[in-house]
């Protein structure tokens, strides 16, 4: 039903249509013609542009100008042709003294309409700028220029701001609308501390030349690509990377594993008839946040150990651990035999470390990270990038400059890194209690804002049974429909474990086809009443399995059901190794005799 001019208004207010709602939604039809047009006009003056360059340089030219821009950048993405553009119109100065735009402007200038005009006038006088994400509002956000100091709200609209990642940087042409602004081109959105460093860079470029810093922004946008592409950690010295593998031999086996059951801090992780793996856990502490439905309790693992063929060896990820670990092991049932390092990678010198996480029912996984996030940031540990001193020293010693772009890059970072594993930002980590320890400004970015709180405490755990996950696997459970009611089934480590050892660094493709077959196996091994893997023969396998897959799915391809016998010979053959079944010969042997009979049940899709 429509509501005339002069009907009370439907939203409540009391007052009449005309001067309610009516009202509103004329300014906001307003403000869409507004900015459909401004865009349109954009589209058209982009468009001119790109032909008079089409029909102003030579081929040799625009080779030469790609070497001139290429030669600067060592890291590439898919868009770079793009920037290559961006860079020729509003950066890259001619043989003419002239920049793209400003060229464009002296030969078409007058040809333009009136609004065309005015807004190649706008782009003449638009500057790079180095903004940094301060504030997120209703329908802007507010970017702050660190040179300048001043405030922008850029609209949000048009994919023209940045993801919601807190502190977003960026150097960039802003266009006025109005009050509001936006984006003029393609930009790059990285954390604040790159913005720093290429503002470094080209403030330190304009003093070695003696020009105008606006000046050199323009001959340095290469270079700001470059920084804003290279690795955060390409400058640092790198080193070795390292395990430490110390292997014991176990005079008796039977003592060994008890010994090792019944030590305080060595937990079982997966228990079979051939193989014992163990973590030996320490350092537990308790997370307590607000916005979490429940506790984490994380560990420092400081070595995964492996009981096999009459051997013990414990993997350390730092020496720092070795005096303790051969103390530990100093029992009679064991044999120390000696230390082997493998180099497994080179990069900054950081402590190899990992963590053992327990998550209490109903707090979701993306708390691991957030939970790492407030073990991770001490305020007492001296950083490099702060002189070696510490968040609270620098603090104390009136730095709380650098303090707040470390926080800011920092909070940024564990974002993007949330992001990329998770691709959703539901809950932030917590920097605002970090913040408030410090007596810091809080950050507009944090989910709960003001009224956030966490906690991390020590505790000591009570139960040495507890079923702890390793960081990272919860997905691989969670992707075989693997529920904390049946993780603990005879068939769910076993299942996870091959899982990742056949997905890990390979291509998506892989990773479908896996995770698939096996959610299928899982499903089946559920239901089938079967207690254990030597009650999986060649006819569990061979008949069951593919009987009850054609049942499931009422109708099966030819594709989906030779990936699943795949999967079987493959992890039948893991058994095999491992569990030392001897099925793998007969089950391959099965399906090649079979395979017409097995084929013949499935349905071509087309």
């Amino acid at each position: 039903m429509s509501q005339g001019r002069n009907d009370l208004c439907a939203c409540g207010s009391g007052k009449k249509y005309k001067k309610c709602c009516m009202k509103k939604e004329q300014v906001v039809e307003l403000k869409e013609r507004k900015e459909e047009r401004f865009h349109r006009q954009k589209q058209s003056l982009v468009y001119q542009l790109e032909e008079f360059f089409a029909g102003s340089l030579t081929p040799s030219k625009v080779r030469e100008m790609n070497d001139v821009f290429y030669n600067r950048i060592t890291y590439r993405r898919k868009d770079m042709e793009g920037f290559f553009q961006f860079w020729m119109y509003f950066f890259y100065r001619y043989d003419n003294g002239l920049r793209g735009i400003e060229w464009f402007w002296k030969e078409m200038g007058n040809r333009l309409s009136t609004q065309e005009a005015e807004m190649a006038k706008r782009w003449l006088e638009m500057k790079p700028r180095f903004l940094t994400a301060i504030e997120e509002k209703d329908e802007v956000i507010v970017y702050e220029d660190y040179r300048t100091g001043e405030t922008f709200p850029c609209a949000k609209d048009l994919g023209t701001t940045a993801t919601q990642l807190a502190w977003s940087s960026t150097v960039a042409l802003l266009e006025p609308l109005g009050d509001v602004y936006y984006f003029n081109g393609l930009r790059m959105f990285q954390s604040p501390n790159k913005l720093q460093k290429a503002y470094e860079h080209v403030d330190a470029l304009a003093e070695d030349a003696g020009k105008e810093f606006d000046e050199a922004v323009m001959e340095a946008y290469p270079d700001i690509l470059e920084i804003f592409l290279t690795n955060a950690y390409r400058s640092r010295e790198e080193v070795p990377i390292s395990t430490y593998t110390y292997t014991f031999r176990v005079k008796e086996s039977t003592s060994a594993t008890s010994f090792l059951m019944n030590e305080p801090d060595v937990f079982i992780e997966n228990q079979g008839v051939e193989e014992v793996q163990f973590s030996w856990v320490k350092n537990w502490l308790l997370y307590k946040d607000n916005e979490a439905a429940g506790d984490i309790q994380l560990g420092e693992v400081y070595a995964k150990l492996t009981a096999k063929d009459g051997f013990l060896t414990a993997v350390l990820y730092t020496k720092d651990y070795q005096d303790t670990l051969l103390e530990k092991m100093n029992d009679n049932s064991l044999e120390y035999l000696g230390m082997e390092e493998e180099v497994i990678g080179y990069g900054p010198s950081v402590t190899l470390s990992q963590n053992a996480i327990y998550l209490q029912e109903g707090v979701p996984e993306y708390f691991i990270p957030i939970a790492q996030t407030a073990l991770t940031v001490d305020l007492d540990v001296e950083i490099p990038t702060l002189g070696n001193k510490s968040l609270r020293e620098s603090v104390a010693q009136g730095e709380t400059e650098k303090v707040e772009w470390w926080l800011r890059g920092s909070e940024y970072n564990e974002q993007y890194r949330m992001l990329e594993e998770f691709g959703h930002l539901t809950v932030t980590p917590d920097y605002n209690t970090i913040r408030r320890k410090l007596g810091m400004p809080l950050s507009p970015f944090v989910t709960g804002g003001e009224k956030r709180q966490s906690s991390i405490q020590p505790i000591q755990m009570k139960d040495p049974n507890l079923n702890y996950i390793i960081e990272g696997e919860v997905s691989y459970y969670q992707d075989l429909g693997i529920t904390p009611e049946t993780k603990d089934a005879f068939y769910a480590r076993d299942l996870v474990l091959f899982f990742k050892e056949k997905v890990q660094g390979k291509s998506q493709a892989t990773y479908r086809k896996y995770r698939a077959s096996l959610y299928d196996i899982r499903i089946l091994l559920e239901v089938s009443g079967v207690g254990s893997w030597e009650e999986c023969d060649e006819a569990f396998w061979c008949r069951y399995v593919v009987e009850e897959l054609v049942d499931m799915y009422y109708m099966v391809s030819p594709t989906h059901m030779k990936e699943m016998i795949s999967v079987i010979k493959a992890f039948v053959k893991w058994l095999d190794d491992h569990k030392n079944l001897g099925i793998y010969h007969d089950v391959a042997r099965y399906f090649k005799e079979h395979e017409a009979e097995i084929f013949s049940k499935t349905v071509s899709v087309k």
